[in-house]
């Protein structure tokens, strides 16, 4: 083996490895974004000052009458400023956003495989080593 090839060898190799410290990076990035998505969302209805379109009086987030998108107002409807719910709503959607867009973005170079049944497919999603 010449000094070259020896050298471009090792290249490649580093490079696999960086790639794969990517994907790993972004896999954590798409669970990240779900994550506080959840929790912050969970927080806005918590902090929620109330209301919904058919029960101006209510006092706090309903689940099941207020819309999702009511903590993005900037107004709730009795009146009152929403504007700490209705920042953290854009900022957890556009956080969320991102690291999902990310996520599904290299979501499909883990399923390249190469003549393998399918049902091996779905047994290497869940190895660990996939991630690594």
């Amino acid at each position: 083996m010449t000094e070259l090839e020896g050298t471009n060898h090792k290249s490649l190799i580093t490079s696999h490895y960086r790639t794969m410290q990517l994907k790993k990076i972004i896999v954590y990035l798409g669970i990240f974004g779900a994550l506080q998505f959840l929790v912050l969302t969970t927080y806005g209805m918590w902090i929620y000052p109330g209301g919904t379109i058919h029960e101006r009086s209510l006092e706090s987030y309903s689940f099941l009458t207020n819309y999702f998108s009511d903590l993005g107002r900037t107004k709730t409807f009795r009146g009152e400023l929403n504007t700490t719910c209705h920042l953290l709503f854009k900022s957890t959607l556009t956080i969320s956003g991102i690291c999902i867009i990310l996520f599904f973005s290299i979501l499909p170079s883990f399923l390249e495989v190469s003549h393998r049944a399918p049902h091996q497919v779905v047994k290497n999603l869940g190895n660990k080593r996939v991630l690594r």
